[in-house]
């Protein structure tokens, strides 16, 4: 079996924790030129408990003894090759998105598979949530009812302020024919139409890509905006649903960022944790400071006298927390490697607070909150979490 992980995405709506160099052009937002991060990574490798949040999906990829992973990693090629976890078993093969457009790569790779002698499922994820989704139920489903294309979905739950719906033809089921789909609508409109969105989950049976190609041509497509809902409504092929109630996370807004690693830390998505754990409860005393559970605390930090992290603080490594200070709810990526001998980019000064903040570098001199912060080299930058 083969899978592939969508990971080329820009990850604006984390800028400037994703934004890499200046002078680089978000397609929904402009930012000054100096709003970039020295330690920027992609969105999947954004960490979650100090983890990349792709090792959500190689997990699932390992679950259903996917042999060889495919990696769409774009302009983020090194990035991948530098950080990312271990794949277990499977073959994991990184590749640049040569045409810029996602759907027509896997495809193009999928073929690739198929002309050494491949047959059989494609998985494909995004590379960007974090699940306790279980993906073996759903292939067992799309292969027992001969699916061309299968999707999971999830409940859309109060906190989701957009997604793109899934109608299936009999709603009181848990799974069925997908008749509607829309791409990114509003809740009170998702609602409307079904309880249940994206998920971001897909399997394929290789015709899917030549029916596809039959429609369509070879013009740049987008699977939620252009391939799903044209399915649904023209039932030219086998396209199911299935309905999981397994949690699953949103990391596209700040807000959505900061809560998954809530949602780790608490135990309730079932994902590492890199670093010391100190579980939600009580308040641990290490030394001359104080760190208060749920909370992880990275390698090689340097925490000063009197300091106060958690709860929900996530300290990834090489950063220096100066006496008297408190980080609570906030996250603070790890060093790259390479940064290293640049600890002045990951620091919070004596006696500052940080709260529900986002930090993917900088030097904190001053109490912050509610904020992405970044250094780019030359100064630290701060962009509030509207």
């Amino acid at each position: 079996m083969i899978g592939f992980i969508l990971a080329a995405g820009h990850g604006s709506r984390l800028y400037p924790l994703t934004l890499d160099k200046p002078n680089s052009v978000s397609l929904e937002k402009k930012l000054p030129p100096d709003h970039f991060n020295i330690n920027a990574r992609p969105k999947p490798l954004a960490p979650v408990t100090n983890c990349p949040m792709i090792s959500s999906s190689l997990k699932m990829m390992n679950s259903l003894g996917v042999d060889k992973i495919f990696i769409i990693a774009g302009k983020w090629h090194d990035a991948f090759a530098r950080h990312l976890p271990s794949a277990g078993p499977a073959e994991v093969v990184i590749r640049r998105d040569i045409r810029s457009n996602p759907f027509w790569d896997i495809k193009r790779m999928a073929e690739e598979e198929m002309a050494k002698g491949f047959r059989g499922s494609v998985v494909v994820l995004s590379g960007d949530i974090v699940s306790n989704i279980d993906p073996r139920p759903i292939l067992e489903y799309h292969q027992g009812e001969n699916a061309t294309a299968t999707i999971a979905s999830t409940p859309i739950t109060d906190d989701i302020r957009s997604c793109s719906p899934i109608a299936l033809e009999n709603p009181g089921q848990k799974s069925g024919r997908v008749i509607d789909y829309r791409h990114k609508l509003a809740q009170a409109e998702a609602l409307a139409l079904s309880s249940h969105r994206n998920s971001s989950v897909y399997f394929f049976e290789t015709d899917f890509f030549d029916l596809v190609r039959d429609k369509f041509g070879e013009r740049p497509l987008d699977l939620s905006a252009d391939i799903f809902p044209w399915l649904a409504g023209s039932r030219a092929a086998k396209f199911m649903g299935y309905a999981t109630d397994d949690l699953w996370s949103d990391i596209g807004e700040p807000d959505y960022y900061l809560n998954a690693q809530r949602l780790a830390l608490e135990k309730r998505l079932a994902f590492p944790c890199l670093g010391d754990f100190y579980p939600a409860g009580r308040t641990y005393r290490i030394g001359n400071h104080r760190i208060a559970g749920p909370s992880v605390i990275g390698n090689n930090c340097d925490i000063g006298a009197g300091s106060l992290l958690g709860p929900y603080a996530v300290i990834g490594s090489g950063w220096t927390v100066g006496a008297n200070s408190r980080i609570t709810r906030s996250v603070l990526w790890p060093a790259d490697a390479g940064l290293l001998s640049h600890p002045e980019y990951f620091s919070v000064g004596a006696g500052v607070s940080v709260t529900n903040c986002a930090a993917g570098s900088g030097r904190l001199e001053q109490d912050a909150a509610d904020q992405i912060i970044v250094h780019n080299g030359s100064a630290t930058i701060r962009r509030n979490i509207l």
